[in-house]
């Protein structure tokens, strides 16, 4: 294979988003749909928040507080994220024009 065609068979967004986050590749590309994936995670979280917090009131309202928190995270985040895009989009169409 040629270096072209490895750097072609490399570009995947989850190599993409680990190379950006991380500064490494993905040594895997997970096959599983964004809502699997959010799922899984999910319930792994959720199982272990359980062992520690039984199921009573109070500990019902802080993990809605919990997903209150994770939910404003990813909002923010997400908005950052389409403002990164639109920026990155904008450098690559004219690259002589610099900072938006």
């Amino acid at each position: 294979m040629s270096p072209i065609d490895e750097i072609f068979a490399r570009m995947d967004l989850q190599n993409i988003r680990e190379m950006l986050l991380h500064g490494v590749e993905q040594p895997e590309i997970c096959a599983d749909t964004y809502e699997k994936r959010l799922k899984d995670a999910e319930s792994q979280a959720v199982e272990c928040v359980r062992k520690w917090f039984p199921k009573t009131p109070e500990n019902e309202e802080m993990i809605d507080k919990m997903y209150a928190a994770f939910s404003a995270e990813q909002d923010v985040y997400m908005e950052i994220g389409i403002i990164a895009g639109v920026r990155l989009a904008f450098e690559i169409f004219d690259p002589g024009r610099g900072k938006i």
